[in-house]
């Protein structure tokens, strides 16, 4: 219960900064390709189990936490950020994954923040590595954020 109120007012947090990931923060297309993981990826099917991806749907909401940490300047910009302002808005993996990881410190090893971590720092990452921050590929991307990248590729 607490941990579902924290997330609740910690999303929320997030939507009245950031507009565009009001409805986003919910997750309801993740959850549900979620719940699918193990069923249609045969490399999830070794470690996820019904405890996983229900880690995995709770701590989704988080994702974009690090935007609070943009300037307004670029976070309410209308229309196309320039590429300077794209790569500051690029930080809120940076900063969420921080955030997360200063809460998780303080309060020893609480598995849902140790998820929301990955999937704030990882959620923009690309199976062809072309994403950020790091421009992981393929199975690189930690099982959290890639369960975002639907449809993932099957793979051996």
């Amino acid at each position: 219960m607490v941990q579902e109120a924290t997330i609740e007012s910690m999303s929320s947090l997030v939507e009245t900064r950031d507009p565009e990931t009001g409805g986003t923060s919910n997750a309801p297309r993740i959850i549900s390709a979620s719940g699918r993981i193990p069923q249609e990826t045969p490399r999830f099917r070794a470690f996820l189990d019904d405890e996983s991806i229900a880690l995995l749907c709770k701590s989704a909401p988080l994702h974009d936490i690090g935007k609070v940490g943009v300037s307004d300047r670029i976070l309410l910009k209308p229309g196309k950020l320039t590429d300077q302002e794209f790569d500051e808005m690029k930080k809120h993996t940076v900063y969420g994954r921080d955030a997360l990881f200063s809460a998780e410190k303080k309060l020893g090893t609480i598995s849902f923040l140790g998820c929301a971590r990955e999937i704030a720092y990882t959620h923009h990452e690309k199976w062809n590595g072309s994403g950020y921050p790091e421009g992981l590929r393929g199975e690189q991307i930690p099982w959290p954020a890639g369960s975002w990248l639907w449809p993932i590729p099957m793979m051996p």
